[in-house]
């Protein structure tokens, strides 16, 4: 597995499957598809999520999420 695919596999494992699966079935892909994407485009945002102790707010990774996957011109995630 390359670095990416192992950063996604843990913020599959982080992220609530509602907010996954919505965007998953809207971009007509599956929810590790749609954390690939997340990853591969802010990989320092998924390294953050994903790596150490310290747990998020639900609503933080939502909103952050839901920046990166729609890939928001003006977006500043909140972690």
């Amino acid at each position: 597995m390359t670095k990416l695919e192992i950063a996604s596999l843990r913020l599959w494992y982080q992220m609530p499957l509602d907010i996954m699966n919505h965007f998953a079935k809207q971009q007509g892909k599956t929810s590790d598809q749609i954390c690939l994407d997340v990853v591969t485009y802010d990989q320092e945002w998924a390294d953050r999520v994903t790596q150490g102790s310290k747990s998020w707010s639900l609503n933080d990774l939502r909103h952050d999420f839901v920046g990166l996957v729609n890939k928001e011109e003006h977006f500043v995630p909140k972690i």
